[in-house]
């Protein structure tokens, strides 16, 4: 549910990769979702980059780009 709630919201946005608020992002659509903070970047962080701990997700979403971000939310 999270993986295809945020990956749906990142492929519907119109901007530009470099303009989303993509912490701005993260933390609405956890919201929506009702689930803490860290059970929601759990399950992102280990579907974008394979490891437990590591750099805040919005970065590593940055890094990654779009395409790739959303290939691996898939």
């Amino acid at each position: 549910m999270v993986l295809s709630t945020v990956k749906a919201r990142l492929e519907a946005s119109p901007e530009r990769w470099e303009e989303l608020d993509l912490a701005g992002i993260l933390h609405k659509e956890r919201l929506t979702l009702g689930l803490s903070t860290k059970v929601f970047m759990r399950v992102l962080r280990h579907a974008l980059t394979g490891m437990k701990d590591g750099p805040g997700l919005a970065d590593v979403m940055e890094v990654l780009g779009r395409e790739r971000t959303i290939a691996r939310l898939q």
